[in-house]
């Protein structure tokens, strides 16, 4: 992709840029990112990037890699699509249609992502990975770069020997015009079969790709635990080149947002930038990973959830938001975030988007406790 200087801007969320696990919008100190998820209640993607607060939307998940696919990657985008699958080709030799998981049929993510692009300046990334599915799994280098190939094909540019070949461009238009996407997020949770060998080649065969495109500013992303180094990204973090971290402080109870708040122990998000020095993420932004409600990250009560609430933000983000990698905050997931009103009216990320747009700590304003 195009630099790892992204503006910090998400309501994903993430610094004056948020991030959305489903999220975009820009502003002096950061962003936010709010993930796109697969439960059965998700509003459509429009609707997340007309409500404005989030810069970079993920869309999650393909959840399955081609050798466990039967050649082709699957994905799994909860109540946004049908149950239909393309046919895919095998993989090494062997032809299992049971397998084949790569929807067809999700009328309503196609025809959003130009929409949210052009009229609504949103990043739009597809993510890799996820914790519900035990199916992802490169296995070498050979596997990685084909996997890159596959992605660059059927969600960049259109391309005429793709074409040719037979292969499926999922999100085109219906009279073929082509949607491309602004890049790949990988949020893998399972140990690497193959010490990230594969993962690792398969962003640098990106990379590549999208060198070729200058078109468009072309993103790779990640989304790693809270825990530094991440056991299962670790390595693909140092390898490989991500221009975003998403850290999800919010699945681990040791490092977690919430325990800083309690008892100013545990964040990791120095640990962090000191680990990445000298690596091939160097100079990623990173994002502060919170959950949208008290429900959408708990470990085993509501007693013990990893929100933060309304006016606990301010105090985290005074303190890390003029870090010079700082990008944002990101947001698990769109949903809940915008279904949670707090008690002055606002939503949950439309609080935490006019945080990152008002706490000018960089100025001097310090925020209490």
């Amino acid at each position: 992709m195009a630099p790892s200087s992204v503006a910090p801007s998400f309501i994903t969320i993430t610094s004056s840029t948020m991030m959305m696990y489903q999220s975009s919008a820009s502003a002096a100190m950061g962003s936010t990112k709010h993930l796109k998820g697969q439960g059965p209640y998700q509003q459509r993607l429009l609707h997340t990037c007309q409500q404005g607060t989030a810069d970079v939307i993920p869309i999650v998940f393909i959840d399955y890699f081609p050798q466990q696919g039967n050649g082709w990657p699957g994905t799994n985008f909860g109540n946004q699509c049908g149950t239909g699958v393309y046919s895919a080709p095998g993989y090494d030799g062997v032809d299992n249609p049971a397998n084949n998981q790569l929807l067809n049929d999700c009328p309503s993510i196609a025809p959003d992502i130009p929409i949210c692009q052009i009229t609504y300046g949103k990043k739009i990334v597809l993510s890799l990975g996820g914790g519900g599915s035990l199916n992802y799994q490169l296995t070498g280098e050979a596997d990685g770069i084909f996997f890159a190939d596959f992605l660059w094909g059927a969600y960049g540019p259109q391309n005429a020997t793709w074409f040719a070949e037979g292969n499926s461009r999922p999100y085109d238009g219906p009279n073929g015009e082509e949607v491309k996407l602004d890049g790949f997020d990988f949020d893998i949770e399972l140990y690497s079969d193959d010490n990230s060998v594969g993962c690792i080649a398969m962003i640098n065969q990106l990379r590549t790709h999208f060198a070729s495109d200058p078109s468009k500013q072309y993103l790779i992303t990640g989304a790693p635990g809270c825990f530094a180094p991440d056991q299962s990204m670790g390595n693909m973090i140092a390898g490989a080149q991500f221009d975003i971290l998403w850290i999800q402080y919010y699945n681990n109870a040791m490092c977690s947002a919430r325990r800083f708040i309690d008892a100013d122990i545990g964040f990791s998000y120095d640990t962090w930038t000191a680990i990445l020095a000298g690596t091939a993420s160097a100079n990623a932004k990173l994002y502060i990973g919170l959950p949208g409600d008290p429900y959408s990250a708990s470990t085993y009560s509501l007693t013990e959830s990893y929100w933060l609430n309304q006016t606990e933000p301010a105090y985290l983000l005074s303190i890390y938001a003029c870090r010079p990698n700082f990008g944002g905050v990101m947001m698990w997931d769109a949903t809940s975030a915008e279904n949670n009103i707090l008690s002055n009216g606002l939503s949950y990320d439309q609080e935490i988007k006019n945080l990152l747009l008002v706490l000018e700590v960089c100025l001097g304003i310090a925020v209490a406790r």
